[in-house]
């Protein structure tokens, strides 16, 4: 059994307190952890209550790294689970950090979804098989891109965004005086940008 002798505030993150044990520095912890953990000097704690406090510091620690990383944009489920993994945190504080950010709508794939889908239709178009190709390697389900892609009309924008896309680069296809030669190029290239064969054909038989 060893005892709490110090608890002091440290001097470059005020949020955060350092737990002394019988004089000797044990860990570093959120002021939260240390209510929630009903810690104060002069309280005994046993191993268990030390294996506690480790676990829950690394979750502690695990979620303040993540809100902070999302507070500069948003990220998937996923791509939460895959930074905590090569960070090195075990699976058990994975599933708990992410759970915890889920219920605070910090981590929300649907959200996440309708901005990524913003981004590409507005500073980077791409045909709706690329976008959702995107977004499944983010481990979006398809349910969430399905309900997405009805409310922003991606699939209906398809045919629009394809003849812009392909009106521009036609432009810089000028020098090809070969006819064939520059219908295969765009047609290579709007595959490419995920369209469909079906929208691809149309746009070039309207534009060549």
């Amino acid at each position: 059994m060893k005892k709490i002798t110090k608890i002091e505030r440290q001097k470059k993150r005020q949020n955060r307190v350092s737990i002394f044990l019988d004089d000797v520095f044990f860990c570093g912890i959120s002021q939260e952890l240390l209510l929630k953990l009903d810690l104060y000097e002069g309280k005994e704690v046993n191993e268990e209550m030390m294996g506690k406090l480790i676990e829950e510091k690394e979750i502690t620690d695990a979620k303040e790294k993540m809100i902070r990383l999302l507070s500069r944009r948003m990220y998937s489920e996923q791509d939460i689970k895959e930074k905590l993994d090569r960070k090195g945190y075990e699976e058990d504080t994975v599933s708990t950090v992410v759970q915890e950010l889920k219920n605070i709508s910090l981590i929300d794939d649907y959200a996440f979804s309708k901005a990524f889908v913003h981004d590409r239709l507005r500073l980077n178009p791409k045909g709706s098989f690329q976008i959702a190709y995107e977004l499944r390697k983010k481990g979006v389900s398809q349910v969430i891109i399905d309900n997405v892609f009805s409310e922003e009309m991606v699939v209906e924008g398809d045919y629009n965004r394809a003849f812009e896309i392909a009106r521009k680069r036609l432009e810089t296809l000028k020098s090809i005086g070969d006819k064939k030669t520059k219908k295969r190029r765009l047609y290579n290239f709007l595959l490419r940008r995920g369209f469909s064969y079906e929208v691809t054909k149309g746009v070039l038989d309207e534009l060549i």
